[in-house]
């Protein structure tokens, strides 16, 4: 099998919930991701990544279609055409989503289409830039003040590829935002398992060039929608990643672990209160413990309101891990458990 190269980069948006698209700041991570003999994508997120290429603007006829399944009207990036998502491709990327917070005990989202000219035109700003930017200045290429609020409200992703490549497909766009790359920010996962998020919408912008290379920008709306959204009927005690069987191709051994205490909207003093300061974290296998390190918490009040995230070696496909959190504060409980498996 050829050899795929990726570029990855994630753009994350920290604000509190509801803030306005302008105030968002900046935080771009970069990592590479490559095939692996098992087929599996692995991350590097050490590992330097090179500058995303810059496509040259070829004509309509120099370029491919990116999915057949993807677009009832296909993105053109040398035209600023967005170009336009089929609606069954709309309902497998909700698809998919709702499967990741279902793991969780998350209440399903709804797709809501009065957002797909913005996050479109974020999508295909980002394209054209191979860049990302929750707030883009005008002078990039295909650049609208549509797509500037759609990327100021957005999860973004992009990813580049040379040789025989193809898009991600939905369940990966959501694992790769899950994942972070193995970094240490976990503001991608924080508002895809955000409890009361009740709805997004999704903008995308691939396409494929005749040598093969691909760019394929994702954009996924998770805040600042318009109207008050009902309280999800459907909130569980707490939010663990990972939790209960989780399947392998969702996960990396890279990534941060995290935990959440479900107790009142961001901004609320009961989600506030929440105190990880002391706390301790054990994850066991048999009774056996695993080295845990780089514990980090924080109350930034954006998709999950709290969040307890550290690092454990040695985690293997099948086992069945116990994790105990104690001495925490502010919280229903002081002591929490669970268990979850990587499997296959």
């Amino acid at each position: 099998m050829m050899a795929v190269v990726l570029a990855l980069i994630l753009a994350l948006a920290r604000p509190a919930h509801g803030q306005v698209a302008e105030t968002i700041p900046e935080a771009d991570e970069e990592v590479e991701v490559f095939e692996t003999a098992g087929d599996d994508f692995a991350l590097a997120p050490d590992f330097a990544a090179d500058p995303a290429p810059v496509f040259s603007e070829p004509a309509r006829a120099d370029r491919r279609m990116a999915s057949p399944g993807l677009y009832s009207a296909e993105p053109d990036i040398a035209r600023c055409e967005p170009g336009t998502l089929r609606n069954d491709a709309r309902a497998n990327f909700v698809n998919a989503l709702n499967a990741e917070r279902a793991r969780h005990g998350l209440a399903p989202v709804a797709y809501d289409a009065a957002w797909d000219r913005e996050v479109a035109a974020a999508a295909l700003i980002m394209a054209a830039n191979t860049s990302l930017s929750h707030a883009p200045p005008s002078s990039w290429r295909c650049w609208t003040a549509s797509g500037a609020r759609g990327a100021g409200s957005s999860n973004l992703l992009l990813n580049t590829a040379s040789g025989d490549s193809a898009p991600a497909d939905d369940a990966d766009l959501v694992a790769q935002w899950m994942i972070e790359g193995g970094g240490d920010e976990l503001g991608h996962r924080r508002w895809i398992l955000d409890p009361y998020l009740t709805r997004t919408a999704l903008g995308r912008v691939a396409q494929i060039y005749p040598d093969g290379s691909l760019i394929d920008s994702a954009v996924m709306k998770v805040f600042d929608f318009s109207g008050d959204d009902p309280l999800p009927a459907q909130l569980p005690e707490f939010i663990a990643w990972p939790q209960g069987v989780y399947p392998r191709n969702q996960f990396s051994p890279d990534a941060r672990l995290s935990f959440t205490v479900v107790t009142g909207r961001p901004g609320t003093g009961d989600a506030a209160a929440v105190d990880f300061s002391r706390a301790q974290v054990t994850v066991s296998d048999s009774g056996s413990p695993l080295a845990v390190s780089a514990i980090a918490d924080d109350n930034e009040d954006y998709g999950m309101a709290n969040c307890l995230s550290w690092r454990v070696a040695g985690l293997q496909t099948g086992r069945r891990y116990a994790v105990t959190l104690s001495a925490i504060r502010g919280a229903p409980r002081e002591r929490y458990t669970y268990t979850f498996r990587i499997t296959d």
